[in-house]
């Protein structure tokens, strides 16, 4: 749109993107770089690589497993930030047994989340009570469903399951975010105590796509948010009624949906807080999603590499950045 600080120059198509300086952008003196060239490496293992061998001076992401290998290493700046990425373990509403509020709160009280946090995200994350990331300027409070897998055994006999029964959830990355796959082993291994047979077969991401958002055609699935940090990006179009992404089929209440538009449509934080907590403890109770755990970001840089800063979205801009030999 002839506003940003860099403009188009080439694209290999699966490979790279080439940009160069606007040399007319309105905030001088920036850009400092006079070119920058995107290259896509889509094993997470040969993009460190690449860093490490000096192929690169930037990757947009570290690998939970890796963040040992480039947290001490000479030469490598690590940077760890607060991001607005949450993961859940979502339902269709609509289909049995989930169609039960009893069995979902059942699962969400069988979920030992401490565990499930520690082992998907190798401890650089936490546990989430909302789909609300912590790292957002609003703050929500809930008081969630306890863990309880006596209560939750107990739930699933109220609702006619008294000896469990089995059923099937996919991550929506398919193979390419590790730490959803963690956690659906661990999710399966603790849904056995209450006598629920959990399998998490992987899918490619477009079957996903297909099977989830478009033919609601799945039992359960395991995804994340990372659109922004405010209430209403993580909320609204996932459990209003006539949400654009209700793929979950959730029945909101007209309580709930109230909720949601006065949170859109106030301004003053406080009273946004008080709203999005009475909203989302609606949400605990009734379990359309399970929140599991938040996420960092975590970028990495040569140490020439100065001025990065880091957006919770993920977003990379480089119009600050400079390279000081």
């Amino acid at each position: 749109m002839g506003t940003g600080p860099f403009q188009w120059v080439s694209q290999v198509p699966k490979t790279s993107v080439t940009l160069q300086k606007f040399p007319d952008y309105w905030r001088k003196p920036l850009p400092y770089l006079a070119e920058l060239d995107y290259q896509v490496i889509p094993d997470a293992s040969d993009k460190l690589e690449a860093l490490l061998s000096k192929q690169v001076d930037f990757i947009d992401s570290v690998p939970l497993a890796l963040v040992a290998q480039v947290a001490n290493r000479s030469g490598i700046t690590l940077v760890h930030f607060r991001s607005s990425w949450v993961n859940e373990l979502g339902f269709n509403c609509r289909v049995k047994p989930f169609s039960d509020v009893r069995v979902r709160q059942a699962i969400a009280m069988a979920l030992n989340k401490n565990e499930i946090a520690k082992a998907a995200t190798y401890g650089q994350g936490g546990p989430a009570q909302t789909m609300v990331a912590p790292a957002s300027p609003i703050k929500v409070n809930v008081k969630p469903l306890p863990y309880d897998p006596v209560r939750a055994k107990a739930l699933l006999a109220e609702a006619g399951y008294p000896n469990g029964f089995s059923f099937s959830f996919s991550a929506c990355g398919g193979a390419a975010f590790p730490d959803m796959q963690l956690a659906s082993e661990l999710i399966a291994y603790q849904l056995q105590a209450i006598g629920i047979n959990a399998t998490a077969p992987t899918i490619a991401a477009g079957v996903w796509v297909d099977n989830v958002i478009t033919k609601h055609n799945y039992q359960g699935f395991i995804c994340g948010l990372v659109s922004g940090l405010d209430p209403d990006q993580h909320l609204d179009r996932y459990f209003r009624s006539d949400g654009l992404y209700n793929f979950s089929q959730y029945a909101s209440t007209p309580t709930l949906d109230r909720l949601l538009i006065e949170g859109r449509e106030t301004i003053d934080p406080g009273q946004r807080s008080k709203i999005y907590s009475q909203a989302c403890q609606i949400l605990a109770d009734q379990v359309p999603w399970i929140p599991l755990y938040w996420l960092p970001g975590l970028v990495a840089m040569a140490s020439e590499v100065h001025g990065f800063l880091p957006e919770p979205e993920f977003n990379l801009r480089f119009d600050t950045v400079s390279i000081q030999s």
